[in-house]
């Protein structure tokens, strides 16, 4: 119910979030192959840290969610 439509939400928050990093560091944009991926790396540590990343909020939302017990749709 609640708990797996929260699920989705994180799910589709952090696979959008990756392909606009694969999409920033695709060969039109980035030359290199190895700048490529090195920006890739990069780009997904910094979707991970950065406060305003919604993967970051999906993810946090569904540990809060976790340890409180009651599952929250990710804001």
């Amino acid at each position: 119910g609640r708990a797996a439509l929260a699920g989705a939400v994180a799910v589709a928050a952090c696979a959008l979030t990756g392909a606009a990093v694969g999409a920033v560091c695709s060969r039109p944009l980035v030359p290199g192959r190895g700048f490529a991926v090195l920006g890739a790396a990069l780009g997904s540590l910094l979707a991970w840290v950065v406060s305003a990343s919604p993967a970051r909020a999906a993810v946090s939302a569904l540990i809060g969610a976790a340890r409180a017990g009651a599952p929250v749709l990710p804001a």
